[in-house]
Order: structure tokens, then C-alpha cells, then sequence
């Protein structure tokens, strides 16, 4: 790891040492990925395969960076602001944050006044506004281009004059849908490995339309700029999919009780709206951090998934529960807390994962250390946990139940 040429093959450790104190040595000495034995063929090929995309990219960047020196040659000075600013575009938490660091390169080194980002919809084959300044389409609205112009935009794999000395055919067509658009204009086609990501487009130049060498840097431009926004996209993916696999299991929980209905999905909101509310508030303003209101959206539906391990006379019970039912019955905090325990000592870095294991093991304590199953008082109780009690009884409290009518809201 510490020599240039190697230092992006990744290394899994696979070992028997499973304390976290040893799987914190092996990642700071430079493992990528630590496995604990036994480990399953499937399992370990998945982390190789993840890894090994994770290098590909790293290489496809590397390439590109190479590709911009060898092109501007003695240029130094842009060779180091596009190195720096791929390498900015690439450290962005987000695609949100990626397109603002697009827009701002665009319009304060570029000198364009007009910035469009669109991400390509395959779903129904058009482009879709996904940022930028002064653009006239409303955030995620498909734009009116002729597929024909669209395809032969993407056939160029280089910035294209839309319209202006020398533009006619397609080009003026794909102009003229471009509402509001006037003047000289520039299309950049992101694409990687054939595969479609979307389309810049800029216009209302501070100091004419580049040409030359600065076309491009443009072009070299739009090249990092397509691998950045194919990790966040990819990335994004995954994240949608964990998501929906998340809501799949805790719905697994809640459907056994027929009378809970979108129990989840309330808690999950109000939860969210919680964290966002406590945030203004200055004492919990350093604690509560985007990322933190991340997890506990993501958390929050999981906080009944215990509850697959109660048996169906018991939770499913119309009356009151007896004292030998209802000890039984707070078993579900434990059940879903070493559940996601579990999958935490799995996958050591994901820490939604430990803020739902917090929020299974401890939504049912109480402040005065009355609750269960660890008799947790006051700060000891984990932030994420007694925000998603609170969100809870509250939705209990609010929705009507055979056996009760819905508390009105005060």
C-alpha cells in the first residue's frame, strides 16, 4: 500500500482473529476488507467482486487522468486544476454534491452563466433535468428531444456546438427543444463503456464560446466528470435497493399484525422529522448531522423486526397480555437487536447497521429506567433509540385500533 504502483490492489484479510480490536489493526495497516473465518465461497467471492470495482474505477480514472496530461502537454496549470478537481468530483459524499461541484467548476472557471445537468431516464429513453443554474425545466422533467437527435449526440463522445457558425441538422433540431435556449451553446454527452449517463449542457459565455485547447480541457472535463457521476449513480442504486430490502424484512414483522397497517412507514417519517426539528435546537445541533438523520431514516422501520420471533398467540392476542405473555412479548427488542448485531459484526463498517441495532435493543426503554430490556435511564438510552420511541407511541397514540379510537393531535 505504500508504494504507488500497488497501492490500489485491494487486499482482503481472511482470518480467524475476530475481536474488533484485530479488525481495527488489519484495516489501519491498509486491508481493504477483513473476513472472519468460516467464511462461505459466495460470501467472500461478493467481496471480491466489490472490491474489484471498486479498482476498475480507480484504474478508468487513472487512465483518464494520464489521457488529460499527455493532451495539454506543457500546460501545467490546467493539468493541476483538472487533476485536483477530478479528484474532487470523486471524494463527493453524494450526487447531489457531485453536480454541485459540475455547476460550480462550469460557471466560475469555464465563465458560462448557463448550466444544465441532465441524468438519462432508460425507462423511457429521454434525458432528465437532475441540476443546474439558470435552466428553464423544472427538476426531474424529461426534456422534448427527438430520440434521433439524443442518439447521434451520444455517437459523438465529444462536446458538440448546438447551434451558431457551423451547427445545422440535428444539431439545430436538439437546439430548438431546448426551451428558452439561445445563442451559442454546448452539449457534453457523459457516457462510460457505451453506457448512457446523461448530457451538460451550457451556454452564455463570459468571454465567448471555447475553442482550442479549452475545448479540450472541456472534453477531458466531461470524461471525469462521466466516471464520478456512474460511481454516485451506482452507488445510489445500491443504497435504493438496501432500502427496499430493509422495508421488505421489517415488513415481514408487520404484516403477522393486521391492525398496524403503515405503521412503518409513519414511524419512519415522523422519526425523520424528529431528528430535523431537534437539530435547530443548539443543543443537539453538533449531534444531530445529515448523516445521522440518514441512518435513522433508514433504521427507523426496522425497530419491530424482532418481532418475527414471537409467537402468533401472543402478539396477535385482541385482550391483555398476562404477565408471563407480556415477558415474553418484550423479547422482540432482544431478538431484533443480536439480528442486526449480527449482520454489524458481518459487515464492520456500516454504521446505519449500528444505529438500528440501537434502535431494536432500546426503543422501549424510559427516561425514569422503567422500560425494558436493559432498564435504560435518561442519556444512557441511545439518541436514535428514544427518538424512534417517541415517534412510536405517538403513532399508536394517533391511529385508531380496534380496541381504541385515534387520540386526537393537541
Amino acid at each position: 500500500k505504500s508504494r504507488l504502483s500497488t497501492q490500489n490492489i485491494p487486499i482482503i484479510v481472511v482470518t480467524g482473529r475476530n475481536s474488533p480490536e484485530d479488525v481495527v489493526a488489519g484495516l489501519e495497516v491498509g486491508a481493504d476488507d477483513y473476513v472472519c473465518k468460516p467464511v462461505g465461497v459466495a460470501e467472500l467471492k461478493a467481496r471480491i467482486d466489490r472490491l474489484l470495482q471498486r479498482k476498475r474505477r480507480f484504474d478508468d480514472l487513472d487512465a483518464e487522468n494520464q489521457e488529460l496530461i499527455d493532451a495539454l502537454g506543457s500546460q501545467s496549470e490546467s493539468v493541476a486544476e483538472l487533476f485536483s478537481l477530478s479528484m474532487q468530483m470523486n471524494r463527493a459524499a453524494d450526487l447531489d454534491e457531485l453536480l454541485g461541484v459540475i455547476e460550480h467548476y462550469l460557471m466560475n472557471s469555464v465563465g458560462c452563466r448557463r448550466v444544465s445537468v441532465e441524468l438519462w431516464d432508460p425507462r423511457c429513453g429521454r434525458l432528465r433535468r437532475a441540476g443546474g443554474v439558470g435552466a428553464t425545466t423544472e427538476p426531474d422533467e424529461a426534456l422534448p428531444i427527438p430520440p434521433a437527435a439524443v442518439d447521434a449526440l451520444f455517437a459523438c463522445h465529444r462536446p458538440v456546438l448546438l447551434h451558431g457558425e457551423g451547427a445545422d441538422g440535428w444539431r439545430l433540431e436538439y437546439a430548438h427543444r431546448l426551451a428558452g435556449w439561445s445563442g451559442p451553446s454546448v452539449a457534453m454527452p457523459m457516457q462510460v463503456h457505451g453506457r448512457r449517463l446523461g448530457v451538460i449542457h451550457l451556454s452564455q459565455w463570459d468571454s465567448g464560446i471555447p475553442a482550442g485547447g479549452k475545448l479540450a480541457a472541456l472534453h477531458y472535463f466531461n470524461q471525469a466528470a462521466a466516471l464520478a457521476v456512474a460511481n454516485r449513480l451506482g452507488e445510489r442504486q445500491v443504497r435504493e435497493t438496501q432500502d427496499v430490502t430493509i422495508f421488505a424484512m421489517a415488513k415481514l414483522a408487520e404484516n403477522r399484525d393486521e391492525m398496524t397497517g403503515n405503521h412503518l412507514l409513519r414511524v419512519q417519517i415522523y422519526s425523520r422529522e424528529i431528528a430535523e426539528r431537534l437539530r435547530r435546537n443548539h443543543q443537539w445541533r453538533d449531534r444531530i448531522t445529515d448523516a445521522f438523520v440518514e441512518e435513522i431514516w433508514r433504521a427507523a422501520p426496522l425497530h419491530d423486526i424482532g418481532k418475527v420471533g414471537i409467537p402468533d398467540h401472543i402478539l396477535l392476542k385482541p385482550g391483555k397480555l398476562t404477565a408471563q405473555e407480556f415477558e415474553i412479548m418484550t423479547r422482540h427488542t432482544v431478538i431484533g437487536g443480536r439480528t442486526i448485531e449480527e449482520a454489524c459484526n458481518r459487515l464492520h463498517h456500516d454504521s446505519f447497521l449500528k444505529t438500528a441495532q440501537e434502535v431494536c435493543y432500546s426503543h422501549h426503554e424510559r427516561w425514569d429506567g422503567l422500560g425494558y430490556p436493559h432498564r435504560l435511564a435518561g442519556e444512557s438510552i441511545p439518541a436514535a433509540a428514544r427518538i424512534v420511541a417517541c415517534a412510536d407511541v405517538y403513532d399508536a397514540l394517533t391511529t385508531a385500533r380496534p380496541y381504541k379510537p385515534a387520540y386526537p393531535h393537541p
